[in-house]
């Protein structure tokens, strides 16, 4: 099957059985969120900055609804999470220290199979595609040096951050896997969630930021209200 089919495959598989759900559970989780870019584009923009690379921090929050398609084995489950994406570098120019950064905020829409494993914890192993809307994309810290770089001078930035997010793809394909334990606690269940994404379409829609693409990984923790099949 060639490449460009397997994710509208995925997601109609995905549709499909969700359609036979025997039960259902929502829950909110949050935690921390540790991204970076892949792809050949990469090592031209770190040469250009010529700062030390260093994984971009921040927060990541989700909504979530699992439904059970093969009692205690197979689910469902859709999100809407927000996070932020994007890179650091840090060091000194002229004797200033500097911390440049890019980034990007974003909702994210994972549709995930997860296998539940009837062993103690409930494990569940997930994966599946994800699609992202850029809503704010940023520059912070950028140095005159740093702007002096092709990848700057080739776009226009005289109207500042609004307009560098011209040169950022607003819709972003990619892919979500990880691992989760359900917790039985109260009248629901304590999540926690261990999340890989990789994108793979370009961050910047530009010649010189062309092969640069999102990858992070999401740590989180939350509680979920489980409801029969009636509901």
């Amino acid at each position: 099957m060639k490449k460009k089919m397997i994710f509208p495959v995925l997601v109609l598989f995905l549709m499909v059985i969700s359609a036979h759900s025997q039960s259902r559970s929502f829950g909110i989780k949050g935690g921390a969120s540790i991204s970076n870019f892949w792809g050949d584009g990469m090592n031209n923009l770190n040469n250009q900055i010529g700062l030390d690379e260093k994984n971009l921090l921040w927060g990541v929050i989700s909504l979530y609804s699992t439904k059970e398609f093969l009692p205690d084995l197979i689910s469902l489950q859709s999100e809407l999470v927000y996070s932020r994406s994007g890179k650091r570098w840090s060091g000194t120019i002229g004797g200033d220290d500097v911390d440049f950064r890019i980034n990007t905020d974003n909702i994210s829409m994972p549709w995930l199979m997860k296998l539940n494993l009837p062993v103690i914890m409930r494990p569940s192993i997930y994966f599946g595609p994800q699609v992202s809307w850029m809503f704010r994309a940023r520059v912070e810290d950028l140095s005159s040096s740093i702007a002096s770089q092709p990848f700057f001078t080739s776009i226009d930035r005289t109207a500042g951050n609004t307009l560098f997010e011209r040169y950022v793809n607003v819709i972003d394909i990619g892919f979500t896997t990880g691992l989760d334990f359900t917790i039985p606690l109260g009248p629901g269940s304590a999540v926690i969630d261990f999340r890989y994404n990789q994108g793979f379409i370009n961050v910047f829609n530009f010649e010189e930021g062309d092969d640069i693409h999102n990858y992070s990984f999401h740590i989180m923790a939350g509680y979920q209200l489980d409801f029969g099949s009636g509901f």
